[in-house]
């Protein structure tokens, strides 16, 4: 190759290009049949709003997420397993395989030792389990079931001593504060059908302590407010 004074920015152009052809090539979520790209601000624009495939996106992204990561992150599939069931009578009845992968990391969870329970994120992904195996118990099976009520149980045994939920400080909004986990153990709470009338004394004191919490800890954060 011959060097000009233009070849410097010829290479540029090329590495550039490059990059960005690997970043269109390369998913964002991807399991086996699934590629969903990261979403851009010059991405192609559909000509008419889709419901159906909106819903497309989310379940995929899900399912991705749960086949490679094989965990609960509250920026992908935790967001999807809090809101997904209240849609039911709108977009009919969710996949029964989110539900059962929650199921099933419940009781992996319930194995390991208190203590590591206790140890970074996972009690708050803790209580994002179990809001989202209450919100099902809500809105598709309409009663509260022995699974759920497990996770509840397992949840309220990770609470922090001043009330919260540990989480970490690393990937703000989402996993930032433990703020966030007493919030989300507070929906799980409410939203399991019958599970605060039935708790017992212990717990019943668990939850007031989360209920001080909340009352007077401010949020961290304008993003704490709405999480």
């Amino acid at each position: 190759m011959r060097h000009t004074k233009h070849t410097p920015m010829l290479l540029f152009i090329i590495a550039l290009f490059s990059c960005n052809a690997a970043n269109a090539v390369e998913p964002q979520y991807a399991s086996e049949g699934i590629a969903i790209p990261a979403a851009t601000a010059d991405e192609p624009l559909i000509d008419q709003f889709s419901t159906e495939k909106a819903l497309e996106y989310l379940e995929q992204g899900t399912t991705a997420w749960q086949a490679k990561r094989k965990c609960v992150a509250c920026h992908t599939n935790g967001t999807y397993i809090q809101l997904r069931p209240a849609l039911t009578p709108i977009l009919g009845k969710p996949n029964a395989a989110n539900h059962e992968f929650l199921v099933n990391e419940i009781t992996k969870f319930k194995r390991a030792p208190t203590t590591s329970l206790l140890q970074g994120i996972k009690p708050t992904q803790i209580a994002y389990m179990a809001q989202g195996m209450a919100e099902w118990d809500l809105h598709v099976n309409g009663k509260l079931t022995v699974e759920t009520t497990a996770a509840l149980d397992l949840m309220l045994s990770v609470q922090s001593a001043d009330g919260s939920w540990g989480n970490i400080d690393c990937w703000p909004p989402f996993e930032s504060s433990s703020y966030q986990g007493a919030t989300v153990a507070a929906l799980a709470l409410g939203t399991a059908p019958g599970f605060l009338e039935a708790m017992n004394a212990d717990q019943q004191a668990q939850v007031a302590k989360l209920k001080k919490y909340l009352k007077t800890q401010p949020a961290p954060h304008d993003y704490g407010k709405v999480l």
